[in-house]
């Protein structure tokens, strides 16, 4: 549906129920086509398996930006491979700074009762993005999240990621 010019109204003008529709309904569903509340969505992922460990995975889209939360807490046969990838909720655009590797938002790895780390949510394609580790040498670099990194992997620790993306 497509924004249309509200019509202007005088004092004393009678509303109607199709001038409110058209000027107040319609243009809200226009500008907010994904609604206005959180929904669930159901990831597909790429060198992680979920086994038996908990996923909460919810996003908002509003016009053309897309907020995706997903939290991922690991069971006793959940595994973290090297490189994860997991699906974008609703299909990334291809323009601007979507190159792969580009940073969306922020992830955080708890290593239960140990410690948390930090990364970033980075671009793989139009249907996928990466969780990435910081990484200290001389200067902090991205670096892939694995079985072993940015710690050890084992039930109950934590991956949670924030993203933040333009729709296609």
């Amino acid at each position: 549906m497509a924004w249309t010019t509200p019509i202007t109204f005088s004092a004393g003008a009678t509303l109607t129920a199709a001038q409110l529709n058209t000027g107040l309904r319609d243009n809200l569903n226009a500008a907010f086509p994904g609604g206005t509340t959180w929904a669930a969505w159901a990831p597909t992922y790429a060198n992680l398996t979920i086994g038996n460990g908990t996923v909460v995975a919810r996003y908002i889209q509003v016009g053309s930006v897309v907020i995706a939360r997903w939290q991922f807490t690991l069971g006793s046969t959940s595994a973290v491979g090297s490189g994860p990838t997991i699906s974008f909720p609703v299909t990334a655009a291809s323009t601007g700074y979507t190159a792969a590797g580009s940073p969306l938002g922020q992830a955080t790895f708890v290593d239960t009762g140990v410690g948390r780390y930090y990364g970033v949510a980075t671009y793989q394609s139009t249907t996928t993005f990466s969780p990435t580790s910081q990484d200290v040498a001389t200067y902090v670099r991205q670096a892939a999240v694995s079985a072993t990194a940015p710690f050890t992997w084992v039930s109950t620790d934590i991956m949670m990621i924030q993203v933040v993306y333009e729709a296609a």
